[in-house]
């Protein structure tokens, strides 16, 4: 028999004290039902978590690849984050698993006890399976939700009308001519670490090298854009364009009215297992998508690039790194055939980046004209999913430094431990809290912690606070390479710089989150201690007495960067004009 409670419903959980117990949600809610219910009882459910995502994962994507041909409207289907089934954007494929979990441990004659952090996967639960759950905060839970996301709609809206008009009044594009180039990248803090020159981690020293080969280069800001960083691009570059500027007022009237309405025909989709389970997910992913700004900002991107189209000429080429994302799919929607789209798949595809896979059913899904990978495992996996001849390793320029790799390291016994944050807040907090929970017993002082977050981290997901009582610890921005050189050992959890650390001969414990994302496991698996959140000290001691220290044949992920694959896309020109740059960057 499986029981579920609500996290926050103490005196339910109460009931339950001395069932063994399993938990789905955030450490906060972990820490109260280890308070009630004990450590001891607690069963460890992350292996079977993956193994089910592994099993299903399939079933997933096909299912939204039939949804997807019922659409009508395609700019409003490929606007949603249910069409990407990206999982760092939407939970439905979360949802998907967790139930499937709860229904595999229903068979088993040892009755469990489940407590569920998430109120929407309660809901679901109750829904499928007819339970007697008692969730008293239902109502105000929604009601406060409803309002909370309707404010955050307005003052995202309200915002974006604020920048464009800035954006109109201020800040003026350049006008790229026929056979110029464009690129589109991500901006933060790091383009501007290296000023006045500009230090792309997406693209390196692509924009220099086709400059030196005869090509007007545009860098195209995305949207959205802070202002502070618009500004900046327009005093140090002359040659940008400003995405947002494109938009016009009827645009925001076509946004403000917009609402997501997904057709399905669950006769169609009789060989997927499942349908009603995902029928019922999917309307509540379809609410969520209304009730959130996400879905309304990509159809932002796409009015912003129908304008770029229309007032560009024709036989421009256009660079953007490649996930699949909702913007994406808005770019190759908007921009048809007047320009020549290539992608840059820029860096991993973790086994549970759904947004890469494209269904058999997926017939419609709007493509680039080129995909650049990034080495051939990546190569590999794309030639799964899209024709051949879209295909072409063009090396890793976000991580080309690893194909230089520190000499006579000596595997530096007292080095510091540096601890890689990802970039998604749940999992760099949760990782924060199991260091933490490791030097509140002293047994590590005599290790220093070096702390780097990830670029993007918000500053709300890192506990610096707690970090500051403890005095072998830092929080630390160095290059991360820089902190390698001198560590003995690297810890992160669901993050690429594992790579990096590997490639380099660094010690490395790999944590996979209790969630449903795997990370890289499935390619790394065989060069590293892979070890779930439930024996984390163990593990770690483990991995600091451990004498082995693996280089991995990185040759067999990534490739070194060849930007004349991408000269050879602007121009059909395969060999660089090597006298006007001497040598080939």
């Amino acid at each position: 028999m499986i029981y579920v409670v609500f996290s926050k419903d103490k005196k339910s959980m109460k009931k339950f004290k001395g069932l063994p117990w399993s938990y789905l949600g955030c450490e906060i809610g972990l820490r109260h039902a280890e308070g009630i219910l004990g450590c001891d009882k607690r069963k460890f459910i992350g292996k079977e978590i993956n193994r089910i995502a592994d099993s299903i994962r399939d079933n997933f994507v096909d299912y939204i690849g039939q949804i997807s041909e019922f659409q009508t409207n395609r700019v409003l289907w490929y606007s949603s984050r249910v069409a990407s089934k990206s999982f760092s954007q939407m939970i439905m494929f979360h949802q998907y698993v967790y139930i499937k979990l709860i229904e595999s441990l229903s068979s088993l004659k040892e009755n469990r006890l489940f407590v569920i952090d998430d109120l929407r996967l309660l809901m679901n639960l109750k829904h499928i399976y007819h339970t007697n759950v008692e969730v008293k905060s239902r109502l105000i839970t929604d009601f406060m939700n409803t309002v909370l996301n309707g404010i955050r709609r307005s003052v995202r809206f309200l915002r974006i009308v604020f920048h464009w008009t800035v954006f109109k009044l201020f800040l003026t594009s350049a006008r790229p001519k026929k056979g110029d180039v464009l690129i589109h990248s991500f901006i933060d803090n790091r383009a501007f670490s290296r000023l006045p020159g500009y230090n792309d981690p997406y693209f390196g020293d692509l924009e220099s090298f086709l400059n030196k080969n005869g090509h007007n280069v545009f860098r195209i800001a995305p949207f959205p854009l802070d202002l502070k960083y618009a500004f900046m691009l327009k005093k140090h570059f002359k040659n940008i364009v400003f995405l947002l500027s494109y938009l016009q007022l009827p645009d925001f009237f076509r946004v403000l009215f917009a609402q997501m309405s997904i057709k399905r025909n669950l006769r169609e989709a009789g060989n997927i297992k499942d349908v009603k389970i995902l029928d019922l997910l999917l309307k509540d992913e379809e609410r969520n998508e209304n009730e959130t700004s996400g879905f309304k900002t990509y159809l932002f991107s796409y009015y912003s690039f129908s304008g770029l189209a229309e007032k560009m000429p024709s036989g421009l080429s256009i660079i953007y790194t490649f996930e699949n994302q909702p913007w994406e799919k808005m770019l190759n929607l908007a921009l048809g055939r007047n320009f020549k789209k290539i992608a840059y798949q820029h860096t991993t595809i973790p086994a549970n980046l759904l947004d890469f896979r494209l269904s058999i059913f997926e017939k419609r899904s709007p493509v680039p004209d080129v995909i650049l990978a990034s080495g051939p495992r990546w190569l590999s996996f794309l030639e799964n999913y899209y024709k051949h001849s879209l295909l072409e390793d063009a090396g890793t320029i976000r991580l080309r430094h690893i194909f230089s790799p520190i000499k006579d390291r000596n595997n530096k016994k007292n080095g510091a431990i540096v601890v890689a944050l990802p970039i998604s807040p749940d999992i760099a907090i949760a990782l924060q809290k199991q260091i933490l929970s490791c030097l509140a017993t002293g047994k590590f002082n005599k290790y220093k912690f070096l702390i780097k977050p990830h670029p993007h981290l918000p500053k709300s997901a890192l506990l610096s606070g707690k970090f500051l009582k403890y005095g072998n610890c830092e929080l630390t921005e160095k290059d991360l390479r820089k902190l390698l050189e001198s560590s003995s050992l690297m810890v992160t959890s669901g993050s690429t710089v594992v790579f990096e650390s590997l490639s380099l001969g660094v010690k490395t414990l790999y944590l996979i989150p209790e969630i449903v994302s795997a990370g890289n496991e499935y390619c790394i698996a065989d060069y590293l201690r892979l070890a779930f959140a439930d024996d984390f000290m163990e593990a770690l001691f483990s991995a600091l007495d451990s004498t082995e220290s693996k280089v991995f044949n990185i040759k067999e992920f990534f490739s070194p960067p060849d930007y004349s694959v991408f000269l050879k896309q602007v121009s059909g020109i395969a060999e660089p004009v090597v006298e006007k740059i001497g040598g080939i960057i």
